[in-house]
């Protein structure tokens, strides 16, 4: 699904996109560590940033639980 953006070259999101949900953490080093390693795959190789991914809507849903459940154990 890689390169369905037409711009690759900033630090800003390579394409539209749209905030489903937000969540507090503690340690957001930590978590956004974690997210970093388990979508490597679909990390969007721009030039001055990799924070931003390609994801296929079951990666989204899959963050959208783990936000669930971390807000219900908070």
């Amino acid at each position: 699904m890689l390169n369905r953006c037409s711009s690759f070259e900033g630090s800003q999101p390579p394409c539209d996109i749209a905030i489903l949900e937000t969540v507090y953490v503690q340690d957001m080093k930590l978590v956004e560590g974690k997210l970093h390693k388990r979508f490597k795959s679909s990390s969007v190789k721009l030039k001055k940033s990799r924070e931003w991914f390609d994801l296929w809507v079951w990666q989204i849903w899959l963050i959208y639980f783990w936000m669930k459940v971390y807000h219900l154990k908070n």
